[in-house]
């Protein structure tokens, strides 16, 4: 909260993780319970996401700064939304085919449905981004042909809407240490998926 404001809010672009980390606040404000309990209530728990960490801001600046790792601090200050969500990659694929089948889960509308067409639209001052998710417009259309949620080291959830394709990738840093796997991989392979599914 004690980040400068630096421009006219959408006029210009920029990746900004401090902006994104507000998010927690304004849902917590938005709906009397912390954002990762709110989530897990109406979003993980009925998509059977059971097993999960959200790490805190407390919990972070305990570990990083004061180099003391002290779990109940999970249970202190916000979920930091710009990352440091943990769970299996079967859990990211249920999260994909949520935003898939836009809010459906097994007959059960758990997002409403209008709000994708908003989430997933260019924004106004860059049309490869909506509203968290990166956009791979058509060529001739404009429209979205692809959309993802990329993270730290290389995590993704990639949606193809046009074949009902959903591709997770999950990363370790033990992993990105040792293979130096770069961002680019996944679309390459999502490519090859694309072409043998014409």
């Amino acid at each position: 909260l004690a980040a400068d404001v630096t421009g006219v809010p959408d006029t210009s672009f920029f990746y900004n993780n401090k902006a994104v980390n507000l998010l927690a606040g304004i849902v917590e404000l938005a709906t009397g319970e912390r954002m990762d309990a709110y989530l897990e209530r109406t979003i993980f728990r009925p998509l059977g996401i059971k097993n999960f960490c959200w790490q805190t801001d407390a919990f972070l600046f305990s570990q990083n700064v004061l180099e003391v790792t002290d779990s109940s601090l999970l249970n202190i200050g916000n979920p930091v939304v710009m990352a440091e969500l943990f769970m299996s990659g079967r859990d990211l694929l249920k999260i994909g085919e949520l935003v898939l089948k836009r809010g459906e889960w097994q007959g059960e509308q758990l997002i409403q449905s209008d709000y994708f067409d908003m989430a997933l639209s260019p924004s106004k001052s860059n049309v490869n981004c909506g509203l968290l998710w990166w956009l791979v417009n058509d060529q001739k259309t404009g429209r979205p042909a692809l959309y993802h949620a990329n993270g730290y080291l290389g995590n993704f959830i990639i949606i193809i809407p046009e074949y009902e394709l959903v591709v997770v990738r999950t990363m370790t840093l033990d992993r990105w240490r040792d293979s130096k796997d770069d961002f680019g991989s996944i679309y390459r392979l999502s490519s090859k998926l694309i072409t043998r599914a014409k």
